[in-house]
């Protein structure tokens, strides 16, 4: 899987059948070149697999479940609740569509229920991603944020 941009171009309104003078490409490519337009055998495969969570000998494991965003969709703001046995540090964070952070946020979890409201009022509406990370454990959850009422 993979992702080129490449630019083709032909300035002589004269030719016919036109041929392509110049080809400028995001990603490089060894010989014969420039064959991303055609198809993306050049990146070669991807294989997906679960991603497994593993516990440290002698604690326990976190359930994913103990997590939930309420309400979502949200269009103001949800809240972010964690419920079970983890004790330390939490971080939160909130990515766009495009891998990009938007929000992040560190708290400490010291009873069995951890709730942080999350405000949204100030992104635009669509897909998000919020990662929580629990001492090794990492949990994905996605949100979505609606158009705000007018």
């Amino acid at each position: 899987m993979g992702l080129s941009l490449a630019c083709n171009d032909n300035d002589n309104p004269n030719e016919f059948p036109k041929t392509r003078e110049n080809m400028f490409g995001s990603v490089w490519e060894p010989q014969p070149g420039n064959l991303h337009w055609e198809n993306a055998d050049y990146f070669g495969r991807i294989k997906l697999v679960a991603e497994i969570q593993s516990g440290v000998a002698g604690e326990h494991a976190i359930q994913p479940n103990t997590i939930k965003l309420s309400p979502n969709p949200a269009s103001s703001s949800s809240q972010l609740q964690i419920d079970n046995s983890y004790r330390g540090e939490v971080s939160i964070r909130l990515f766009n569509l495009l891998g990009q952070e938007v929000f992040r946020m560190a708290g400490s979890k010291t009873d069995r229920l951890f709730t942080q409201t999350l405000v949204l009022s100030h992104f635009p509406a669509g897909l998000y991603f919020v990662r929580t990370r629990m001492g090794q454990f990492v949990f994905r959850e996605k949100l979505t944020i609606m158009d705000k009422k007018k």
